[in-house]
């Protein structure tokens, strides 16, 4: 891509986002190197000593990558426009069709990006696409209820929530992974007999590209992020037996690590994300990387299992999973 070429779209997005700007009433200010706007979370921080921010502290710089913002006020940063409307629609719901708008620009702008970088074979050949299971490779473990999920606290409505079945033959309770639209990926077998592997991934899944939960999820919640199944299904029965379930979804990631796919489909489902990965060493280097990931795309906040004495939601009562996730921390 020549010079010329990347100077013109940049004028392009910039001119995007100035009229997102001025349709959203922010009364936007360029500047040489950056647009300028009062602060629209203003309302909803203590950090701003109004529910108006009399002077523009919010700083807008668009680059080739992204679209850098950042209040000199109350300290909001993100590396894309749409972490600001998803802010702003968790506080008020009438953001929503605005951060619609943001989001299929950003999408434009992405699409845009990786073309040029085709064109200019920076791109791998992209592999071929996968498809979803045979559901009649779960029919054999559908409708059974493993007694080892009862010993651990796990309801029968709960178990049919999420669709659990048993493997009588391996003797492990199966889980199934589907994803937004309840298509089956993959299964997850835990023991229930002391086997190695206490866990068991069915059918050559590859678990870093999927979400236990993920068919679960309501876009307008709040998701909980967690490593194990039984830590997944035990979180989210204590949220719904709280009455919280339309405020709160549980994801899975099958792991003490969140994938970049892993990421970019929470955040597409998601207004905000707890991150409540397990309190041993493992856990702790994977809430790192989560919050990396992230803190500057969503609103971010980490949960403290270790503030209850447990290490897991697997080893929580239900008040402990609702203190622990009442309790986590705003990034």
């Amino acid at each position: 891509m020549n010079s010329t070429r990347l100077v013109g779209d940049l004028m392009c997005k910039e001119q995007a986002v100035l009229d997102i700007l001025q349709k959203s009433s922010f009364n936007p200010k360029r500047g040489a190197q950056n647009i300028s706007i009062p602060c629209p979370l203003a309302p909803y921080t203590p950090l701003h000593r109004s529910n108006r921010d009399s002077r523009p502290s919010m700083g807008i710089k668009i680059t080739d990558t992204a679209v850098l913002v950042h209040c000199f006020t109350c300290g909001f940063k993100s590396g894309q426009l749409s972490y600001l409307y998803s802010r702003l629609a968790h506080h008020d719901a009438s953001w929503e069709p605005a951060l619609q708008a943001v989001r299929s620009m950003e999408a434009q702008y992405l699409s845009n990006g990786l073309e040029a970088l085709r064109s200019m074979g920076y791109m791998k050949k992209q592999e071929e696409k996968e498809t979803p299971l045979d559901e009649a490779l779960f029919a054999p473990y559908a409708n059974k209820f493993a007694p080892y999920l009862m010993r651990r606290g796990i309801t029968l409505d709960t178990a049919k929530r999420w669709g659990v079945g048993v493997d009588e033959e391996r003797k492990r309770a199966v889980i199934p992974v589907r994803d937004k639209d309840g298509l089956l990926w993959g299964a997850v077998g835990r023991t229930y007999v002391d086997e190695k592997p206490k866990y068991l991934n069915y059918w050559e899944m590859k678990k870093g590209r999927h979400l236990l939960g993920h068919h679960l999820v309501d876009n307008s919640s709040t998701t909980v992020i967690v490593e194990g199944s039984i830590d997944a299904l035990l979180a989210d029965q204590a949220i719904q037996q709280a009455g919280y379930g339309e405020d709160y979804n549980v994801i899975c990631v099958l792991g003490s690590s969140v994938s970049d796919i892993q990421v970019q489909k929470i955040i597409s489902c998601s207004h905000e994300v707890i991150i409540a990965l397990d309190a041993d060493d493992a856990g702790l280097k994977g809430t790192k990387s989560a919050i990396r990931s992230f803190s500057k795309r969503i609103m971010t906040r980490v949960a403290d299992i270790s503030s209850v004495g447990q290490n897991d939601f697997g080893s929580c009562s239900p008040e402990q999973i609702g203190y622990v996730i009442d309790n986590a921390t705003l990034i």
